[in-house]
Formats: structure tokens, C-alpha cells, sequence
């Protein structure tokens, strides 16, 4: 078995990077580079190995990228210093190393990575002036960091797609051409499709100040799928099957219809008793919300 083909399962890379000692702007940097490559292994649907990674580096700098390189070098290095290999026959087991960089999205299949918690805002301004003019628009409008993370992550597949022009001098058939692209070419969801138009127009229009005008582009076409539901008796048996703390939480999540993100988020003091209600705190748009169907709690 060739090392190159070694599947690569570093969860905590991130944290790595950040005890690395590179100066903010320069890990900022590494942190996008290693989330497009992990969003292009989600893509592939494959491991993240140093042979896709040779692929990937092919094409990204053939676009011009210039820190990719050193990034990915730093990934693999620190990933086999910390043991996170693993043999290539194994590779299955870690395609949740390679979610995509919301870049979604990804996210951009939509689906985020899990990035833990966000650098500070002043260490992670951007890095190309086109970034920089998105991250401000984005801080100025207020959006939480997983979608300041999604957009940037659309911006830079964008601005790699327009390459060598600017995005300063991209027009609405440049847009349309790339959310075409999503549709056509890499059979992107509704939903992903959305995500990419939302992001550009935002990058475009507020971080740019382009007019875009009407984008006239090929809509991704629904999957249809017949529904999986769990009737209330597999319910029970599947909870059944559980115990403790994840027990409770899958009930909880169940009996109260929370998001994964607001059950991981909660906190004992937003459990009403009393009032047999779950009080959500920031949840999906940043808006709080009673769930009045907090049985499950007691």
C-alpha cells in the first residue's frame, strides 16, 4: 500500500493550527486552504489522502493560488506527527474529515465544517482585498460567524472560477455561469444552489458594490426521494436502545423539534418545567423561539 494512499483522519487539526505559532494572517490563510481541500475531498466523495491532495494542488495552482501548497504540507505533516493516518482500505471511515468548508457548505454542499469556536474578529480581517470587502460588509450586517464562514467560502470558489479577472469586474452572466456550473456540472441541490446565489449576490452587491441586474441561470432540479419516517413504536424501540445522556438528548430533540446545533447549545435554565416548554436561544436566523411540544423534558 503506497503512503500516499493513507486516508487522513485529523478532527483536531484546527486546534493544531492554531498552536502551530503562524502569525494570524498567515493562519487564517492556512485555515481557508485546508477547508477548500476538505470541501473538494466531500466533492470527490473521498478520503483526504496525499495523493488527491497532488490532484487538487494541480489545479489550484494552475488558478494561482499560492498558499495552498504550504498548507496542505503543514495538514499532512502535523496529521501524521499526531498519529491521524490511517490505511486506505479505512478510507470510508473518515469522510467526515472532509465536509466541506460552508463552504458550506457547504456546504458548499451546504453542509458546514465544524469549526469550533470562531478566531477573533481582528486576527481574521481577510486576506485579498475582495475578502477583506466581504468580511466587513458581513461584520457590518451582523451575520453570525457560520454565515460569514459559508459566504467567504462561495466568494473564494467564485473568484477561482473567474480567474484571472477580478470579482471588482464580474457581472451578472459571470454569476449565472457558475450557479449553471452547481446545477449542471457537479449536480448541486436546490438548497446549495440557493446558498451559492444568496452569498454571491451579498459578495457582489454589499462587499463590491456591483449592480448586478437580473441573473438569469439553470436551477438545479429537486431529487425526488420518498420520505423515511420513523413510526411512534420504532421510536420507542430506538430510544429504548439508548441510555443515559444520549438518551435523553435524542428524546429531548425528538419530543421538542430542535436543530442539532440548538440541543447541543442548550442549557438547563431554558427547560421550563413548569410551563412543559424548551426556550431556544439564538437559533436558525439568530431568533429565539419557544417549542411549546417540550414533553420530552420531563
Amino acid at each position: 500500500m503506497s503512503a500516499d494512499q493513507a486516508a487522513v483522519s485529523f478532527s483536531a487539526w484546527k486546534e493544531a493550527l492554531v498552536a502551530a505559532g503562524l502569525a494570524p494572517a498567515e493562519q487564517a490563510r492556512y485555515r481557508r486552504e485546508i477547508l477548500e481541500f476538505l470541501h473538494h475531498c466531500k466533492v470527490r466523495r473521498a478520503a483526504a489522502t496525499v495523493m488527491l491532495a497532488k490532484e487538487y494542488l494541480l489545479e489550484r495552482e494552475r488558478q494561482g493560488a499560492t498558499v495552498a501548497r504550504p498548507a496542505l504540507r503543514w495538514f499532512f505533516m502535523a496529521a501524521r506527527g499526531r498519529g491521524a493516518v490511517c490505511p486506505a482500505e479505512n478510507a470510508e471511515r473518515v469522510q467526515q474529515v472532509c465536509a466541506p468548508a460552508t463552504v458550506g457548505g457547504g456546504p458548499a454542499t451546504g453542509v458546514a465544517v465544524r469549526t469550533g469556536e470562531p478566531p477573533l474578529a481582528r486576527s481574521d480581517p481577510g486576506g485579498a482585498d475582495w475578502e477583506r470587502d466581504l468580511v466587513a460588509a458581513a461584520r457590518t450586517a451582523g451575520f453570525l460567524w457560520r454565515t460569514e464562514e459559508t459566504y467567504r467560502g462561495w466568494a473564494a470558489r467564485f473568484v477561482r472560477f473567474l480567474a484571472p479577472r477580478s470579482p471588482y469586474s464580474a457581472e451578472a452572466g459571470e454569476v449565472a455561469a457558475f450557479l449553471t456550473r452547481l446545477a449542471v456540472d457537479l449536480r448541486a441541490s436546490p438548497a446549495t444552489q440557493r446558498q451559492a446565489l444568496n452569498a454571491l449576490v451579498f459578495f457582489l452587491q454589499e462587499g463590491l458594490h456591483r449592480q448586478l441586474g437580473t441573473i438569469d441561470f439553470q436551477r438545479a432540479q429537486p431529487r425526488r426521494r420518498m420520505p423515511t419516517v420513523l413510526s411512534p413504536q420504532e421510536c420507542r424501540a430506538l430510544f429504548a436502545a439508548m441510555e443515559g445522556t444520549p438518551r435523553m438528548m435524542a428524546e429531548l430533540a425528538y419530543g421538542a423539534g430542535l436543530r442539532l446545533m440548538e440541543l447541543l447549545r442548550l442549557r438547563v435554565h431554558h427547560v421550563d418545567l413548569a410551563r412543559n416548554c424548551v426556550v431556544v436561544h439564538a437559533g436558525k436566523g439568530d431568533k429565539d423561539r419557544v417549542e411549546p411540544d417540550g414533553h420530552a423534558a420531563s
